[in-house]
This record gives structure tokens, C-alpha cells and sequence, in this order.
């Protein structure tokens, strides 16, 4: 059985996890293409596409410049600059808790179950 952070990082590192993710939120087949062509294949890469983490600052150039427009150009297409900011907080988010459960864990808990696929 495995840990609550081990099934994160699974999904975190995941190749497949994430082409299911993009899609499902909405992204076109096109658009996984572009993102892996950037190199962007798992959550765990795209958490850390940008300098700066989701909600730290008023201003998103840093996003934009960093994400955005090298992915779609500029400007960005609306609905395609909403799925990705979605997609890199839901990221960062799903990175920055795991590395919060590594560091929180408590080695007498006990082992939890692993979602399926």
C-alpha cells in the first residue's frame, strides 16, 4: 500500500496522468502537443514553468512572459490563457502538497490505499 505522498508523486511524475489532466480541462489534442514540445510533460515539470509561484504577486508578467507567450504567442487566446493558468495552479498546488506531506509525515501512520488508474 502506498502513502498519500507516494500516490502524489506518482501522479506528479506521471506522463499519461498528465496528458488526462489537459485534456480533461479542456485543452485541444493540439494544445498537448504544444505543451510537450516545451517540454512540459508532467504536472510536476509544469509546477516549476515560471519563476514565480501562483498568487505571490499582483503582476503576472513573469507568467506571461515565462509561459504564455513562448506556448500560444502573443497575445495569448483568452480561453486558452484561463486552462492555462488552471492547469499551473493545479500543478503547483498538487507539488507544493506533496513536498508538504514529505516533510509533515508522520512514519506511524498507516499505509493508505493507492487510487487506480
Amino acid at each position: 500500500l502506498a502513502t498519500r505522498a507516494e500516490v502524489m508523486s506518482t501522479t506528479l511524475d506521471s506522463e499519461e496522468h498528465f496528458k488526462e489532466r489537459v485534456l480533461q480541462i479542456g485543452f485541444t489534442a493540439a494544445n498537448l502537443v504544444t505543451l510537450e514540445a516545451a517540454g512540459w510533460t508532467t504536472l510536476g515539470r509544469f509546477a516549476f514553468s515560471c519563476s514565480q509561484a501562483p498568487g505571490t504577486s499582483a503582476s503576472e508578467q513573469a507568467f506571461v512572459d515565462q509561459v504564455l507567450t513562448p506556448l500560444w504567442g502573443a497575445p495569448c487566446p483568452p480561453g486558452t490563457m484561463a486552462l492555462t493558468r488552471r492547469l499551473f495552479f493545479e500543478a503547483y498546488t498538487s507539488a507544493a502538497s506533496e513536498m508538504r506531506l514529505r516533510l509533515e509525515r508522520n512514519y506511524d501512520d498507516p499505509p493508505r490505499r493507492m487510487p487506480r488508474a
